[in-house]
């Protein structure tokens, strides 16, 4: 069903944003909202934040927000560098290959403004994984080989906390320049075990739920803020700080987003988005897992580059003692993946978020 409606999804999403983007804008509304009063912009504030990328946005000074989270994402397929393989493929290089994955993440996030500039972010996500794998039949009497074993493996807990900070360090003309600076605490479990028809086993390293290691999170946001829209654009990384306590360390990151939202009306706006990633490898490995046994095992088959086209609708709640909850909807396809070695391919993201200010 999930699938299904974000196909459906994705497609539409990007009809309505690219239709309204091309709209004029609204000729009553000042384009620049640093000329609004403080009235003006606690009103407008809500209708300004950048969806689907961490630390967009700041609060005014005391404000609290809260905010519940739901993204997931569809592995289905193997991919070799830029270039689709069948199952049948890997499986003649390995006595077990990957055929599926789900992913799913709900997280909490709270947000305090101790001034105009300056906000603080905790981050505490709840992680799902579930992996569908295939085993070649053993040869038994006669050389008659067994059928090949589907089997999925499941690992569900706390995955690594985020603590954070956003600081506008620039603001003139409409144009905010905002700084973010979080740490990664290794919170998630690097020790998932489940049955496969060869026994309990260590998970792979994509189904672990953490690094293992403490991580630091800083980037770049730039925003061209108008009453009835943003332009965005973000950089960021994610570096880790040595190695963990089962001998390897995931691979930096690299991030980026370019995104545009509008405003229709006092309770809906539309955005678009594109999302890049690019993974290193692994550093070191697992002395638990097998490279032989399956590309997920193998520390020099993860990491790769990956472009995302995304489009979202939010909705507000315009005027009353809820005026600034928030309801937004999210769905994105890869157009663009090349990964380092054989891996599962991504086939969509979903996203849902719930956010209230007070």
């Amino acid at each position: 069903m999930i699938v299904a409606a974000c196909r459906v999804l994705t497609p539409l999403l990007c009809f309505v944003c690219l239709g309204w983007a091309a709209s004029p804008a609204h000729q009553d509304l000042p384009s620049d909202v640093t000329k609004l009063t403080l009235e003006e912009l606690m009103t407008l504030r809500v209708d300004l934040f950048s969806t689907g990328v961490m630390g967009t946005h700041t609060h005014h000074k005391g404000e609290w927000m809260v905010a519940n989270q739901f993204t997931s994402m569809n592995l289905k397929g193997n991919r070799r560098g830029s270039q689709q393989v069948d199952v049948e493929d890997v499986l003649g290089r390995y006595p077990m290959a990957e055929t599926g994955m789900f992913m799913s993440m709900t997280s909490v996030e709270v947000m305090h403004a101790p001034s105009d500039e300056l906000s603080f972010t905790l981050m505490i996500p709840f992680i799902r994984k579930e992996m569908d794998q295939i085993q070649s039949g053993a040869m038994g009497g006669m050389g008659v080989s067994d059928p090949p074993v589907l089997f999925r493996t499941r690992s569900e807990g706390i995955g690594d906390v985020h603590l954070g900070s956003t600081m506008q360090v620039y603001k003139k003309g409409g144009v905010r320049l905002l700084a973010n600076a979080s740490l990664s605490l290794p919170t998630g479990s690097i020790d998932r075990w489940d049955q496969t028809p060869t026994g309990s086993r260590r998970l792979p390293y994509s189904m672990q739920l953490g690094s293992g290691t403490f991580d630091l999170l800083p980037g770049l946001i730039c925003l061209h803020e108008r009453r009835d829209g943003v332009v965005g654009v973000s950089v960021g990384a994610t570096t880790r700080l040595g190695e963990n306590s089962n001998g390897y360390r995931l691979g930096d990151e690299l991030h980026w987003a370019a995104w545009v939202a509008r405003k229709i009306t006092g309770w809906f706006s539309v955005h678009l988005r594109l999302d890049g990633q690019s993974v290193g490898r692994l550093g070191g490995r697992d002395a638990l897992l097998d490279t032989a046994n399956t590309p997920a095992e193998d520390p020099d088959q993860q990491g790769g580059d990956r472009t995302d086209a995304l489009c979202g609708l939010d909705f507000y709640v315009p005027k009353g003692r809820f005026q600034k909850l928030r309801f937004t909807i999210e769905a994105g396809v890869p157009v663009y993946q090349r990964l380092n070695g054989t891996q599962l391919e991504t086939d969509f993201t979903l996203g849902l978020r719930l956010q209230y200010v007070w």
